[in-house]
């Protein structure tokens, strides 16, 4: 008889203590689960940033170096050039970054034509401002 009673009272303690600790460790685990896919979801945004950042400072480098460099050596540099040389980075990093890339893009800043523009002309200025200024 004895056994029977205590049977009965491990029973009704340990049934409802495995069901909190069955819901509070689904719960954990979900938290768990939306803390990592969120980090996940930051480091690709991340991620993908830098990519686009990387071929935008390279681009411009690139044009700057094999284009504009040459003709401000000739002195044929003009608004004309400057709209060239700019419309030649541009297309060469709308080529060059990746799809995914891009929607990301669209989906953080909305229009991916003026975000390429804003940093095109961001690192045009950074190209210059760390030129060594021209002896007289």
């Amino acid at each position: 008889m004895n056994n029977i009673v205590l049977n009965t009272i491990i029973t009704a303690l340990v049934i409802p203590i495995l069901t909190s600790i069955t819901v509070y460790l689904v719960s954990f685990l979900k938290k768990k689960a939306l803390a990592l896919e969120a980090k996940t979801n930051n480091d690709t945004l991340k991620k993908f940033i830098d990519l686009a950042e990387n071929i935008i400072e390279t681009t411009v480098t690139a044009v700057s170096q094999t284009f504009v460099d040459d003709l401000k050596k000739n002195g044929t540099f003009d608004k004309a050039s400057q709209a060239e040389a700019f419309e030649m980075a541009k297309q060469k990093i709308l080529s060059t970054i990746s799809e995914n890339v891009k929607q990301t893009l669209i989906s953080l800043y909305g229009d991916l034509d003026q975000y390429v523009d804003s940093r095109i002309e961001y690192y045009v200025r950074k190209v210059k401002t760390s030129l060594p200024s021209p002896k007289a």
